[in-house]
């Protein structure tokens, strides 16, 4: 039976890098692959997922569109294999200082329950994206009645060569 468990936990994961590898940001731009990401993840999982997607179409270059998408469809992943969760929610806006915040928020059984275990690499590799973005990924509490919040928090590009244009 553990054989059986393990050999389909494989046939699971080889299949969402081969969704991964296919993943292309089409002419619907970020917010229609997002919203295509989360409808597909909440019809696997059962679980009611939302976007509120609050940038322009513009706002971010193809290479941070698909670590950030990565990045969502990864939590999302997580959301379902690992939380309990009910709902989850993504969220996409730029902040007062430029920066822009993808957060991730589930009301599963929080941090300490949902963290995966060895083998997992998920994580990692989302810590990994948000610094080739030159951000920050922040996993916590989503509030004192428990949930999982992941955040990702960086400058986009246009926002560094604007700022280094004002200095020159």
């Amino acid at each position: 039976a553990e054989i059986k468990t393990g050999l389909a936990d494989a046939y699971r994961e080889l299949r969402s890098l081969l969704n991964t590898f296919r993943l292309r940001i089409d002419d619907k731009g970020l917010e229609g692959a997002l919203a295509t990401a989360v409808a597909e993840q909440a019809k696997l999982s059962s679980i009611e997922m939302t976007l509120d997607f609050r940038l322009e179409q513009d706002e971010l270059d193809a290479h941070e569109q698909v670590h950030v998408l990565h990045i969502v469809r990864e939590a999302l992943s997580n959301v379902a294999r690992h939380s309990g969760a009910k709902r989850a929610h993504v969220a996409l806006e730029r902040n007062a200082d430029g920066q822009i915040v993808v957060t991730i928020e589930d009301d599963g059984k929080g941090v300490e329950q949902a963290t995966p275990g060895e083998g997992h690499h998920g994580l990692q590799i989302m810590r990994e994206r948000a610094e080739e973005l030159g951000g920050t990924l922040h996993v916590g509490p989503a509030s004192r009645d428990g949930g999982l919040r992941v955040e990702l928090r960086f400058r986009p590009r246009c926002a560094h060569s604007e700022a280094m244009e004002a200095t020159a």
